[in-house]
């Protein structure tokens, strides 16, 4: 009995008559003509009216439904809950977020002024920062607050080619450009040689990966791209004078340098067969990139790390479900299943303590995990209706971690009996990871009452659990 099954129904509930609303707080909401509304008021035989309109109730207590709003700011929703002659109400506010700013405005704050200097660059202390968070790379953009492009080390120091007041420029090499947030570059620089050249480039071989070494007097920004059977390595304000490598590795078939753009250094290794991940850091004087070997079939020895997704954040359903607590469930659940087939559990988080999304990488990280899944339960954006969430998606973004999100919806969706939606490539912070294929599972929403009742029941966390470690054993039988 999945989800959408006519023989799952809501367990009645006749508690005391109240009023718990649990999606909107004083938190200002991106809406103008509607917003989304779900909550509680206790018992299953009691009436609610918004505004005076009737919203329906189901056997426990719950509603989910979309409400016009007045036109004052701020709009103001009255509740009014009633069960004979015993009556409950509540005002409930709606502030509106600020509107956009004119063209005008906006001109001034975007449009870039020529600059010059040099900066260092350091991310800053944020309310979820721990040793994780502080060590990843700084994320540039191609336009201010656009999309990503390539990340930089902290502690780098680059030039300044424009500013705004709100983000600056970074060379990075001819003809081009990234910017960072002021914020994030904070610390004026003394000027470097601008380009790294370079000494000598090697492959080394191990057990778990191909090992491409670039001797350099200090880190730079790089990127990788996979194109089929090729890896190329772009990296930054660098230039590498040898062109042929010798490859002794089964790996790679072949590696080739060329240096396309002054201050621009691009690596391209040729595969001779499908590789788990890829990971680039500076040690040991080097940047280093590192080419993870494939593992064999099979969930024997498979090490899966398992993300109970928030907290901090995430959703709350009409019964009041915590997105955090039921994502844990079905962790430990997962974990049990995979454990008894011969797999390698690990969880980022076994408890309620908030956990920065780096931290939840490094974890994985630490301890080799092959596989990373992040488990969540959606909820609508503000101003949609709660049902507008009522799916299955599994969401990815490197290339080696597509096939896996596609498993995983295939198995997953018919688990839940859910209507599946896709597996659209998306850049959220935990899918950057590239030392691993890795997935977050959006199962359905937790804003409508029967899914809410549906996931939070013991059947539908096993479901949950059971499709997706279906998903990871299709997966490993895939054709290499």
């Amino acid at each position: 009995m999945g989800c959408r099954s006519p023989e799952y129904s809501i367990p009645p509930t006749d508690g005391e008559l109240t009023i718990a609303v649990r999606n909107i707080d004083d938190t200002p909401l991106s809406v103008s003509s509607q917003v989304g509304l779900w909550g509680t008021i206790g018992t299953g035989r009691g009436t609610l009216t918004v505004n005076g309109a009737e919203v329906p109730i189901e056997p426990n207590g719950t509603f989910a439904t979309v409400i016009p709003l007045p036109e004052d700011e701020p709009a103001r929703l009255s509740l009014v809950a009633a069960l004979g002659e015993d009556t409950v109400t509540r005002e409930v506010l709606v502030h509106r977020a600020s509107a956009k700013a004119t063209a005008a405005d906006l001109d001034a704050r975007l449009l870039p002024s020529e600059a010059s200097g040099w900066v260092r660059l350091h991310r800053p202390l944020t309310d979820t920062a721990d040793a994780a968070t502080q060590a990843r790379p700084i994320y540039s953009r191609w336009t201010p607050g656009g999309a990503l492009a390539v990340p930089l080390p902290q502690g780098t120091i680059w030039p300044i080619e424009a500013a705004t007041d709100s983000a600056v420029r970074l060379g990075l090499s001819a003809g081009i450009a990234a910017w960072v947030p002021r914020s994030e570059a904070p610390g004026v620089a003394a000027p470097v040689d601008s380009l790294l050249h370079a000494t000598r480039l090697h492959i080394v071989s191990d057990s778990a990966s191909a090992v491409i070494r670039v001797l350099m007097p200090a880190a730079t920004a790089s990127s990788v791209e996979m194109h089929r059977d090729t890896v190329i390595w772009t990296l930054y304000r660098s230039a590498i004078t040898e062109e042929a490598v010798a490859v002794d590795d089964p790996l790679l078939r072949y590696v080739r340098t060329t240096n396309p753009l002054p201050g621009q250094a691009v690596v391209r290794g040729v595969l001779t067969g499908p590789m788990l991940g890829w990971r680039v850091r500076y040690r040991d004087g080097a940047m280093v990139l590192e080419l993870r070997r494939d593992i064999a079939s099979g969930l024997r020895g498979l090490r899966v790390a398992i993300d109970a997704g928030h907290p901090p954040g995430g959703a709350t359903g009409p019964a009041g479900t915590r997105e955090d607590a039921l994502t844990l469930r079905v962790a430990r659940e997962m974990a049990r299943m995979l454990d008894a087939r011969g797999a390698i559990a690990i969880l980022t988080r076994d408890d309620t303590l908030p956990l920065s999304l780096d931290g939840r990488l490094e974890r994985a990280e630490l301890a080799e995990a092959h596989l990373f899944v992040s488990l969540h339960a959606d909820a609508p954006g503000d101003g949609r209706h709660p049902s507008s969430a009522d799916f299955t998606r599994v969401h990815w973004w490197q290339p080696l971690s597509r096939a896996l999100a596609r498993a995983v919806l295939d198995s997953l969706s018919p688990a839940l009996d859910t209507e599946p939606n896709g597996f659209p490539r998306s850049n959220l912070a935990v899918l950057r990871a590239s030392w691993f294929p890795a997935v977050l599972v959006e199962p359905t929403t937790l804003a409508l009452p029967r899914r809410e009742a549906f996931l939070a029941s013991d059947d539908g966390v096993a479901r949950y659990a059971r499709g997706v470690v279906a998903g990871i054993t299709a997966w490993t039988t895939r054709t290499r």
